[in-house]
């Protein structure tokens, strides 16, 4: 009977360490996007580029009506924003309200998705928002893929 409780016991254990892992991966992940987009349109390349993996497996997209950009690999993706960053150097008042996240775990991989009103001094827009994560040696999460839609509105 004790080793029943026992193992009872260990077994409550590790699902609540489990729950405050994830918890505490939430919050990482949650704050990592937050972050992404504030460098981003702060114009800060150095902090922006923190956030991604830096490798050769690297793909981000952004699609909108009028625009599709693409880069596959950290080097194009580097190239591209330092380049739109330096053209478009005077940082961007915005505020974003993030709704519909899911956020999926396999390991040290996450996959989160979103829905995300952007209001800034051109206006507002909507749009669906994936990102692939992997959480680096350091144990911090990294974006690794990063996949942006523009909804049209009907």
């Amino acid at each position: 009977m004790l080793k029943k409780f026992l193992l009872c016991l260990a077994f409550c254990a590790s699902f609540v360490s489990a729950q405050a892992q994830t918890t505490t991966d939430d919050e990482a992940i949650n704050k990592l996007i937050a972050d992404e987009t504030t460098y981003f349109y702060n114009r800060q390349y150095k902090m922006w580029a923190s956030c991604y993996v830096q490798s050769d497996y690297l793909r981000w997209t952004c699609a909108e009506p009028e625009l599709f950009l693409n880069a596959q690999g950290w080097e194009q993706l580097s190239t591209m924003i330092n380049n739109y960053m330096t053209e478009n150097a005077t940082p961007v008042n915005f505020k974003i309200v993030r709704t519909a996240q899911t956020i999926t775990y396999n390991g040290n991989v996450a996959w989160v998705g979103f829905k995300a009103l952007l209001v800034t001094d051109l206006g507002e827009s909507n749009w669906n928002e994936f990102r692939l994560l992997e959480k680096n040696k350091e144990g911090a999460w990294q974006i690794a893929y990063m996949n942006s839609i523009k909804l049209v509105a009907k």
